[in-house]
């Protein structure tokens, strides 16, 4: 028998952990024989010429909702909807979403749930009403963590419809004996430099800005032990709603060559900033480094992918508690810090920099971490169980 689902999901116009998510869990269903049929909902771009942009966005739109149509039609899929979280996104997949239902009521439905802005709003707003519409015509919801069950349990989705299927790293896992080598040379080294890492969408809130001013006060201080450190920013600059110090490319990029002048200009010291890295160049980045620092603050973070990434590359983390981060970097496998100020983050730089066991410790807890519950394979199976438990007919 044959096993098929459609899988809807938003458009990123840049890196979405949203997207490369649902593109994961198509790939590892294929693996196992899915049929699984992606349908791609276009973003509005919002650099094309007002008059393009529109009529590119509705016939996208329009050219999706056919395309669905035809692919619900075809056998009898599961129906995934990974939908965003905001009206756009609710007017562009939820319509389709509600009609199917009506049109389909006895074919398996799951809402995928990657963003946490949900959790921000207040029950009578619109966009919760029209949320609630969508999970109440969904029979299974996945969440990222146990955060997210509990606001849904609590908005009166019943327990049993709302699983925790986590993320995974679409990155190769390093094996304990590459990541204890790596942190022991570290150890046995004096004069080996210290390699700090943060690889993100550069949006402030995301941290990069505090990872620099911290890496300089640690490069200051006497926890550096004289060590060379090498420091790598990674990622394209990006915009959001909820920037407000650094409000244009000129202003952005300006500030953060400014603060990679200095770090460069103290002794033993060589900072770089990389406009964004993927496959075996991000695969490298993250196989050199010692400890992955991301002080996130986005108001809507979930379950960060880069942490996933991290956690398989063998790096210990310096990290915040926002969101899923918690529960995803769990006990033992770094530090999910409440206060991400310069000097708190330069304290936990040093803390790893002078306690090589306690650094090589949190590392190889975050490897096992990653291979045991965010691995490619655990995901894959993850989704079949999921989809194979919700009645799927032959396709």
């Amino acid at each position: 028998m044959t096993r098929a689902a459609v899988f809807a999901y938003p458009q990123a116009l840049s890196y979405s952990g949203q997207t490369a998510a649902t593109l994961l869990a198509i790939r590892e269903l294929r693996s196992m024989g899915w049929d699984c049929r992606p349908i791609e909902f276009i973003a509005l771009d919002r650099t094309q010429s007002p008059i393009l942009r529109y009529l590119h966005y509705g016939f996208g739109v329009i050219r999706a909702w056919a395309w669905l149509a035809a692919s619900v039609l075809r056998g009898r899929p599961v129906i995934v909807f990974n939908h965003g979280q905001s009206l756009a996104s609710f007017l562009r997949m939820g319509l389709p979403h509600l009609a199917l239902r009506r049109l389909f009521p006895r074919r398996p439905f799951v809402t995928s749930l990657h963003g946490s802005v949900f959790m921000t709003w207040a029950i009578e707003s619109r966009e919760m009403r029209f949320f609630l519409r969508l999970l109440n015509a969904s029979d299974k919801i996945t969440v990222l963590g146990a955060a997210q069950r509990k606001r849904l349990i609590e908005l009166g989705i019943s327990a049993g419809r709302v699983i925790v299927l986590p993320n995974t790293a679409d990155l190769a896992l390093a094996t304990e004996d590459r990541v204890r080598a790596k942190h022991v040379a570290l150890a046995e080294n004096p004069k080996a430099s210290l390699v700090l890492l943060h690889l993100s969408l550069l949006i402030e809130s995301k941290g990069y800005f505090e990872f620099l001013e911290a890496c300089y006060a640690f490069a200051n201080s006497e926890t550096r032990l004289d060590r060379p450190i090498d420091i790598l920013l990674v990622g394209p600059m990006a915009f959001t709603g909820y920037c407000t110090r650094f409000t244009t490319p000129e202003i952005k990029r300006a500030e953060i060559e400014s603060k990679i002048e200095a770090l460069n200009a103290l002794p033993g010291v060589s900072a770089k900033w990389i406009e964004g890295a993927n496959g075996a160049e991000k695969e490298a980045l993250f196989e050199s480094a010692h400890i992955f620092v991301f002080p996130s603050r986005f108001p809507v973070e979930a379950q960060p992918l880069v942490l996933l990434e991290a956690m398989a590359a063998g790096c210990a983390l310096v990290t915040s508690d926002q969101g899923e981060i918690p529960s995803t970097v769990g006990e033992g496998s770094g530090s999910c810090l409440t206060d991400v100020s310069e000097q708190t983050l330069a304290e936990a730089l040093g803390s790893y920099n002078e306690d090589h066991n306690k650094r090589l410790a949190a590392a190889l807890s975050g490897r096992r971490r990653a291979a045991r519950d965010f691995s490619a394979k655990t995901y894959g199976e993850n989704w079949h169980k999921l989809l194979a438990d919700s009645g799927l007919a032959e396709a």
